[in-house]
């Protein structure tokens, strides 16, 4: 194997990447991987104390969950000999290729990975390792895989059907809710957060505008029936006035100056935009969830003046970010109010026109505009582990 490469000082060599096995919608079991930055720690998460710098890219998985990725031979011989090489099996498993198998010759293979099961419920994780020649070559590439315990998060879906005052002209919502909850559990599988879906409920309530909820008034309506306690109240209607979704989240309710009847809750909208039926409603769902496990933004930053005019200073806008599920604009096409043009990308590794759903484990952006905006995986598992979401 030669590499033929000029350097000036420094030049840092990728032999070998790791990548989501397939673009298109988020799937448990092939799941997006936090490759951002050349040197980051992921936070101290449940128990397990924070990692060194780690210099490749990280995935997360459950117990006794099997995934797949690609493995990208990026500047080296498509038919150059590289074994995978657990540095623990007792966290995490090489199941493709077998072991002592080399790995598929081609520009790219797809490998499969196990989590193994553990006791407790503090994480685990282990590197596999891109061994050349042999299992026991030198090392070309580092992945770094976080095995989770499973986090259970208890949600009640409401499908409501929104009547004028007279008490008709509602439609009630027609949202496929199990291939919803299926979506939308996959996004965080990534992190070990399990949906815990409750029987749905569906009843019907007056406003003034049929299959339009408005806030603050006709949300605080929506929440004084049927409010489930002890879980996440999940609202799918016909329409939310200006958003397809929109999530108070416990903290959110107790810091809404002027607003009185207001309960936790989600209000997902099954159409959008003046009626546009949304194909993101599993990404909307989960971005919400992510404001009730405490995170923010990372397009959000303090402001000099009023929004929108005076823009978020700190906003990210590249395509790192725009790939994360809580990017609030992470529909590429849809550039902030007020914010700099920047180019219409179409794909930021889920598909054509498909959102963002990484969820990062990775701390890459410090410093003060971090705040609560990177590594969310692990926020949101620290935070669901304190017992307060609800």
């Amino acid at each position: 194997m030669a590499i033929n490469a000029k350097v000036y000082k420094e030049l840092h060599l990728v032999p070998v990447r790791f990548e989501r096995a397939a673009t298109g919608a988020a799937d448990s079991t092939m799941p997006d991987l936090d490759d951002r930055g050349h040197t980051a720690k992921v936070p101290a998460v449940n128990g397990l104390a924070a990692s060194p710098a780690l210099r490749g890219p990280v995935v997360g998985m459950q117990k006794d969950q099997r995934i797949r990725l690609r493995l990208v031979r990026a500047a080296i011989d498509p038919a150059a000999p590289l074994y995978l090489v657990s540095s623990d099996e007792t966290v995490v498993t090489v199941e493709t290729p077998a072991k002592g198998a080399p790995v598929a010759a081609g520009p790219s293979t797809v490998i499969a990975l196990k989590g193994q099961s553990y006791t407790g419920t503090t994480p685990k994780s282990a590197e596999v390792q891109v061994r050349f020649q042999s299992d026991q070559g030198p090392i070309l590439g580092v992945l770094t895989v976080y095995v989770f315990s499973p986090l259970p998060v208890a949600v009640t879906p409401h499908l409501v059907t929104i009547n004028n005052p007279a008490g008709s002209a509602g439609v009630a919502p027609a949202i496929d809710l199990e291939a919803l909850m299926t979506q939308t559990k996959a996004i965080w599988a990534c992190c070990g957060i399990s949906l815990a879906v409750q029987a749905p409920r569906a009843w019907s309530v007056n406003l003034p505008s049929a299959n339009l909820l408005r806030f603050p008034d006709d949300f605080s309506r929506i929440a004084a029936v049927n409010f489930n306690p002890g879980t996440i109240n999940l609202y799918i209607v016909r329409e939310v006035l200006g958003a397809c979704g929109v999530g108070l989240s416990r903290s959110v309710v107790a810091n809404l100056p002027g607003y009185t009847g207001l309960q936790p809750g989600i209000y997902l909208g099954e159409v959008c935009g003046g009626g546009r039926t949304s194909p993101w409603g599993a990404n909307d769902l989960a971005h919400e969830l992510g404001h009730f496990f405490s995170l923010w933004h990372p397009s959000d930053g303090p402001t000099t003046g009023t929004l929108p005019a005076a823009g978020w200073p700190w906003a990210r806008y590249e395509t790192w970010s725009r790939r994360l599920l809580m990017h609030n604009w992470n529909q590429t096409a849809r550039p902030p109010y007020g914010a700099p043009p920047w180019a219409d990308y179409d794909d930021v590794g889920y598909g054509a026109n498909l959102r963002g759903a990484l969820i990062p484990l990775k701390e890459v952006r410090t410093g003060r505009d971090q705040a609560g905006r990177d590594a969310h995986g692990v926020l949101a598992r620290n935070y669901v582990k304190s017992g307060t979401i609800y």
